[in-house]
């Protein structure tokens, strides 16, 4: 399995350095740097860290991408652009460094992908850390998927049960897809071969609960 660890940098290389051990990156791994402009200060960080990725850890692949904060959309796709041919197995992002603008740049275009992706963020007293997946907001602003988690609720329902409630909304072949969907997601829970049941998992149950708060 080959990792992505995509890491916003400002003035200190730290927080990088930690998401890379927090990881567990190795030679086969890749590396990418999203950051403004160099300064002298970031450029002091980018050296440290591509002494630490290249000669220590030796990851297979060390990008690092300036983008203007200002240029919002041409950013965005900028960064789109580059994740696309950066292939890997699993994506982990590091927002815990740089410009308020290049951090919002890299989560929107993050995003954009059609792709699971685990989100980080330290907290600024460095007591603690956010982690959260790119699962958590596209359910929250899909309607169809959120329609379904509600049909199926907190307690074990059989999948034509599900159908039978949901048909007059959708096709059975796009409910069926739709349910392998949220069990891709981690939003359902399903047993059973022959009678297969569902039910919400717990970052389901969560994300219904958010979704009545927006209301």
């Amino acid at each position: 399995m080959v990792k992505l660890l995509v890491t916003t940098l400002g003035f200190d290389e730290k927080f990088a350095i930690r998401a890379a051990f927090s990881m567990g990156l190795s030679s086969k791994d890749k590396v990418l740097i999203i950051t403004a402009p160099l300064t002298y200060q970031t450029e002091r960080a980018l050296i440290s860290l591509k002494e630490f990725f290249l000669n220590s850890l030796k990851v297979s692949e060390f990008r690092v991408l300036e983008i203007n904060p200002l240029d919002f959309f041409h950013s965005i796709v900028k960064i789109i652009n580059i994740l696309s041919n950066l292939k890997a197995d699993e994506i982990v992002v590091n927002l815990s460094g740089g410009m308020r603008a290049i951090i919002l740049e890299t989560f929107l275009a993050l995003l954009a992908l059609n792709k699971k992706v685990s989100f980080e963020i330290e907290l600024e007293n460095f007591s603690g850390k956010l982690s959260f997946t790119s699962n958590i907001i596209k359910a929250l602003y899909s309607r169809k998927k959120l329609n379904l988690l509600r049909y199926i609720g907190n307690d074990w329902i059989t999948v034509s049960s599900v159908i039978k409630r949901v048909s007059p909304l959708m096709s059975k072949s796009t409910i069926y897809y739709k349910l392998k969907k949220l069990e891709e997601m981690g939003l359902i829970e399903v047993k059973g071969l022959k009678r297969r049941k569902v039910r919400l998992s717990s970052l389901g149950r969560l994300i219904v609960e958010i979704n009545k708060l927006m209301m």
